[in-house]
C-alpha cells in the first residue's frame, strides 16, 4: 500500500482506511527528510506536516501504539547530556532541520493520545557487517568507510594482497577554516589509515592516502564561495586516484598541501594569521549567516582576494 506524506490521509484511499481500522496493533513512522541541506519549506512540509498527517492517519485506523522515529536532533544545540524524558529543554534550534525534529515530535507528544514511543537515534552508521548506507557527509563518511574497509581486510589478509585508497582532502595538512567539522572527519580518517598502514604492512596490504584538493563537481556548487576559488577538474581528480592505485605511494599531495603542512608544523602562528586573513577575504553565504530566504549574489573581490584566490589552487576557504 503506497501513500504520500504531503497528503491528507496520506493519500490512502477511503476503502483500504476501512480496511484497516483495528488491524493494526503497532504503527512505525519514520519516513523523514534528512538533508541538512535541503530547502526549509520541504522539511516543513514532510517532517511537520507529514507527522500530523501520519498521526490522523493511524487515529483513523484506531492503531493501538504509535511509535514515531526522530532523531536526537529535536535536542537543537543543547549543551550536555539531553535524556530521554526531555524535551522542552531543547534550545537553538533554529536550523530548519532541528525545528522541524522538533516540532513533529511535538505533535506525537501532544496530539496523540493512545500509548506512544518517540525513538532518537543520534548517528547511523549503516550496515551492521558492511557499513553500506545511501547517505555519507561528515562524521557518517568517517564511521561508514571504516565500516567498509574492516569488512573487506580479512579477505585481504588472507589473499595475502590488498590495497585501500584513502580520498582525504587538502584541508587536513592546511587545517582550512569554515569546514571544521568535515576537516575533523577527514583527519579522523587519516589517522586510522595511518595506523592501520603500519598494522598491515607485512602481510601485503598497502594504504594510499590522497589529500585531494577542492574538486569542481555540482555537489560544491551551491555554495556560491567556491566561484571565487580555482578547482580541479573530475579528470584532474581522478588522474590523481589512477596514480594512488598505480603507483601505491603512502600519500599523495599538492605542493600547496605539503607547504601547509610544513607551515602549521614549523610555525603554527604564522599559519594561523595567514588561514584567518584568507577566511576573512572570503565572505559566508546568506545561508550559513541563517538569512532565511536571501539568495546570494557573487560578491565583488578585493584585489588581495582575486590574488589569494589564484595562489590557492583548490583550498577550502
Amino acid at each position: 500500500m503506497q501513500g504520500d506524506l504531503t497528503q491528507g490521509m496520506l493519500g490512502v484511499k477511503a476503502d483500504d482506511i476501512n480496511k484497516l481500522q483495528g488491524q493494526i496493533s503497532h504503527f512505525y513512522h519514520l519516513a523523514a527528510v534528512y538533508d541538512l541541506q535541503a530547502d526549509e519549506e520541504s522539511q516543513i512540509s514532510v517532517n511537520i506536516d507529514g507527522t500530523r498527517n501520519t498521526v490522523k492517519f493511524a487515529k483513523a485506523i484506531d492503531a493501538g501504539h504509535f511509535h514515531h522515529v526522530s532523531s536526537i536532533a529535536a535536542a537543537g544545540l543543547y549543551e550536555g547530556v539531553f535524556r530521554e524524558d526531555m524535551f522542552e529543554e531543547a534550545e537553538n534550534y533554529e536550523h530548519p532541520y532541528f525545528r522541524t525534529k522538533h516540532e513533529s515530535e511535538k505533535i506525537v507528544r501532544t496530539e496523540y493520545r493512545v500509548p506512544w514511543t518517540v525513538f532518537r537515534p543520534a548517528m547511523v552508521v549503516g550496515h551492521s557487517l558492511t557499513g553500506e548506507m545511501d547517505k555519507i557527509d561528515g562524521p557518517y563518511y568517517y564511521f561508514g568507510s571504516l565500516r567498509v574497509t574492516m569488512g573487506l581486510l580479512p579477505g585481504m589478509t588472507q589473499r595475502g594482497a590488498g590495497h585501500v585508497v584513502n580520498v582525504s582532502s587538502i584541508g587536513v595538512l592546511t587545517n582550512a577554516p569554515r569546514f571544521s567539522a568535515y576537516v575533523a572527519s577527514k583527519a579522523a580518517l587519516d589517522a586510522w589509515t595511518r595506523c592501520a598502514s603500519s598494522e598491515f604492512a607485512d602481510v601485503g596490504i598497502s594504504f594510499t592516502t590522497i589529500n585531494m584538493p577542492l574538486v569542481r563537481t555540482p555537489m560544491i556548487a551551491p555554495t556560491n564561495v567556491y566561484n571565487n576559488v580555482p578547482t580541479l577538474a573530475p579528470e584532474e581528480a581522478a588522474e590523481l586516484v589512477a596514480q594512488a592505485c598505480i603507483f601505491k605511494p603512502v600519500r599523495i599531495a599538492t605542493r600547496l598541501g605539503i607547504a601547509g603542512q610544513v607551515l602549521h608544523a614549523l610555525m603554527p602562528r604564522i599559519a594561523q594569521i595567514a588561514m584567518n586573513t584568507s577566511f576573512r577575504m572570503f565572505a559566508d553565504s546568506s545561508a550559513a549567516k541563517g538569512e532565511k530566504g536571501a539568495k546570494d549574489v557573487k560578491p565583488k573581490l578585493s584585489p588581495e582576494a582575486l590574488a589569494m584566490q589564484q595562489m590557492m589552487r583548490g583550498v577550502h576557504f
